[in-house]
Order: structure tokens, then sequence, then C-alpha cells
């Protein structure tokens, strides 16, 4: 009975600690948002999701949060009965976003009046881009009105036209315009040299490099963004260039970079993955539980060095909650988890006042640990012979003595073949029994990732 009360006393406690660090917005809605874009025109941030109230009031799957209450955006809604998360954009003006009843929309900021665009899609609509004063669209579909097309179509702001269609077979997730050409990113034929991501120069459609730099698992790419004049990707595969690199990658237009791996479940690539950038750091949210052998849970912050862990994750496996910055506060969709240093809150834990919508107010509103208060120490790394035989070597003088070190050996297959913690600044490895081949070296200072390098074995 006295391990009963404690328990349920912790329970209190845990909740209570959840209700300081998260806010209900208002009375909360009664379904799930799905979709959260900070409108820089009306000031407000757009809440979309399947809810049919919000504050107790009817708003049928659209509505806006000014940081005091829910209010109504414009007349002829586009989500008559809920809507599940779509992209928004502002293209000439307007509002552009795809209705449940696939056509597309566009909100008039002047008169405040939703229109249907003619032209009814067959499938969703997956993301927005601008290119060449066109608004692009994307995603799963292949015929808008009485015109074919392959999961890509082009708008003025009055008709629709089409672009060369692609050679590839699937569907298209993301686009994004960099250094003037249009990226693309999907589920594409993995049989061909595209393997998720193409580009469109203007004129055709081309291989985003010579060789097929993408490679394993379902090889989709998810999400695209420019960050620090460089294109980043993330998505479902294995090996980058060759290279054991899962689920991370950037493009400077010339050569694929290395920020590191995102994985789920101890090995598997992260799932439905998407970026967001907020004060010069660059967000991902996904399916993962580690990024760069930090223990995270669906989120993780980049500052343009190192990786961070956050706070704040998704309770719900794979699936993924959108979170939105809006007047310096961060508000989070769906049913969450709130992670303390030392106290994990489930969501059976979570108040039913924070249904659909939360305002993160803990960690003095970062999501992000500290770990970017830290100064940041690039010590040189070195392992040798390489081609070895038997035995390679690895000095890391430049560390202290007692900082924990790991090194990880990966095969081509993208299997862990050798795993070893050490403390030595200068260590001797025999490795008879691996295989002849080609291996990937991992060593990591405290559990963050610092070095990564190709070895053969001969």
């Amino acid at each position: 009975m006295l391990k009963q009360i404690i328990t349920y006393l912790l329970i209190l406690l845990n909740v209570n600690f959840f209700a300081q660090n998260v806010l209900s917005c208002g009375k909360g809605l009664n379904g799930q948002v799905y979709g959260l874009y900070n409108d820089t025109v009306i000031k407000k941030l757009i809440v979309s999701g399947w809810f049919t109230m919000a504050d107790g009031k009817p708003y049928n799957g659209l509505a806006t949060w000014d940081g005091v209450k829910f209010d109504s955006l414009g007349k002829n809604n586009p989500y008559p009965n809920g809507f599940r998360k779509e992209p928004f954009i502002q293209y000439k003006n307007k509002l552009y976003v795809f209705g449940i009843d696939k056509y597309l929309y566009s909100f008039n900021y002047q008169t405040k009046i939703w229109t249907q665009i003619p032209g009814k899609y067959d499938n969703l609509i997956r993301d927005f881009t601008i290119y060449n004063n066109d608004l692009i669209i994307v995603g799963d579909f292949k015929k808008v009105g009485n015109t074919v097309v392959k999961n890509i179509i082009k708008f003025n702001g009055t008709n629709y036209d089409t672009l060369p269609k692609p050679i590839f077979s699937g569907f298209i997730f993301t686009a994004e315009v960099y250094k003037n050409e249009l990226y693309i990113g999907g589920n594409f034929d993995q049989f061909s040299p595209y393997t998720g991501i193409a580009k469109f120069n203007g004129t055709s459609w081309v291989k985003v490099s010579n060789n097929t730099a993408l490679t394993g698992a379902s090889q989709e790419v998810w999400d695209l963004v420019i960050y620090n004049n460089k294109l980043f990707i993330t998505g479902n595969w294995a090996f980058t260039n060759g290279i054991f690199q899962p689920s991370l990658a950037t493009w400077d237009g010339q050569n694929w970079g290395n920020i590191g791996t995102m994985i789920f479940n101890g090995g598997i690539p992260a799932a439905n993955s998407t970026f967001k950038i907020y004060n010069n750091k660059l967000y991902v949210i996904g399916g993962f539980d580690s990024i760069n052998n930090i223990k995270t849970a669906n989120i993780a912050v980049w500052n343009d060095t190192i990786w961070c862990g956050v706070k704040m994750i998704n309770n719900t496996g794979l699936q993924i909650a959108p979170i939105e910055n809006y007047n310096n506060q961060w508000y989070i969709a769906g049913n969450q988890t709130m992670i303390a240093d030392t106290v994990e809150i489930t969501a059976s834990m979570i108040p039913d006042t924070i249904n659909g919508l939360g305002r993160y107010i803990g960690n003095n509103g970062k999501l992000e640990r500290n770990c970017f208060d830290k100064p940041i120490i690039k010590p040189d790394f070195s392992i040798y012979p390489n081609p070895f035989s038997d035995k390679i070597t690895i000095n890391t003088s430049t560390t202290d003595p007692t900082t924990l070190k790991k090194i990880t050996l990966i095969n081509m297959l993208g299997q862990k073949v050798f795993y070893l913690e050490f403390y030595q600044n200068n260590i001797s490895i025999d490795l008879p029994q691996l295989l002849d081949g080609t291996y990937i070296a991992e060593l990591y200072l405290n559990n963050q990732l610092s070095f990564r390098t190709k070895l053969l074995k001969l």
C-alpha cells in the first residue's frame, strides 16, 4: 500500500513538473494537430489537423493562435471536415495550402477569403517551393484536372503548367531550390541512378552527382533545406557516397558532406525526418533515438559544429508531431513526452488540458540541452597503418587521458563488427578476426562522434 501511495505521489509530482514546462493553449483542441505555420503576414500561428473544436468553439481543422486565444482564418475554410499535415507557403502575397477535397486553395490576406483553384488532384500534395517565379508543387499525384503529370507541376498564380516529366518513378516528398537549380527528394525507383534525389537544371532532370550517392535501406529522401550555404538532406538510407552515414548528408554543389549518423533502435536509419531552422540552428525531427551516438528522441539540434540532444520528445514512436517557433516560444503539436535531466514524464501523465498543442517554457525556452554552452575542443586523431593486416594503432594524444573514448568498426553492409571502450591516448588493437575488405572507423569522445575514416584490411 505504501509503495502504491509513493508511486501515485511521484506521478503527481511528474505531472506538476510537466505542467510547469508545457502549458496548454487555451482550453486546447479536441483532436490531433498535424500542421503548424508561423505566418509572418498576419503575425499568428496557423494550426491545422484532425480537430473540429478549439477553445470550445468550432474551427473544423484550421485555426489561428495569437499567444492568447484561438481564432478563425478567413471565410470558405478549405478544411470543412478536418485536415492532415500538408504544407503552407506564401506566394505572390497569398497563402497557399492543399484542401481536404484535393484542390489547391489560396488565401487573400486583404479580403480574408479562401479561393479554390480549379483543377482537382488525384492524390496528395507533399511540398511547395518557388522556382523561376513559379510555385512548384510536388507530391503523390499523377493528374491535376485533366492534365497528366508525374508528381510535379507549376503554378504562376493564375494557371497551371507542366515541367518535363522525371524519367524515374515514385513519389516526390520534398522540393528545394539550391544554387539556381530545383532539387527534389522522394522514394524514386531504387534501381535507377537517382536513389531518392535529383535536380532540374532549367532544361532537364539530371543526377545530383556522377555516382549513386544514397544507398541502402529504402533510399528515400524526406526533406531538403538550405542551411549555411549547403543543402541539408535527410531520409532513410544507410550509406552516403559509400560511407556508412545513415539518414543525414550535406551537398555543396560538388561534394557530399558528413554531419553524422542518425539511427533508431541501435542501427536502423531514421524514419520520416524533417528539418526546421530557427535562430541560426538546424533542428531535425524524426523517428530516431540516437544521433552521433547521443541519446535523444525524435528531435536534435545542429549549430554547424556539433549535434545536441533535446528535452522534448514525441511519445508515439515513429509518428512525428510538428514543432514551430512563434514569438520566440516553441509550440509542439500532438501528445508529447517531456524528459528532464533525471525524470521522464510519460504520455499517460500528461494532463488532458494539454490537448493537441502545447507551449514549451522549460529550460529557459530552449529545446536543446545546454551542450552548446560548453567549449568545443577539436583534437587531432590518427589511425594507422592504413591499409593494415592484423593490427591498428589509434593516436588521440591531444585529448584528456581521463576522457572515455570508443572505437567502432562498420563493414560495407552497415554491420558493426568491432567495438571497444578505452581511456588511453595511444592504443594498439589486434584485429586478426576481421575479413579482408573496407571498414568505416568511428571514434567517439564522451559519446560524441569526433572522427570518422575509411580503413582497408589486406
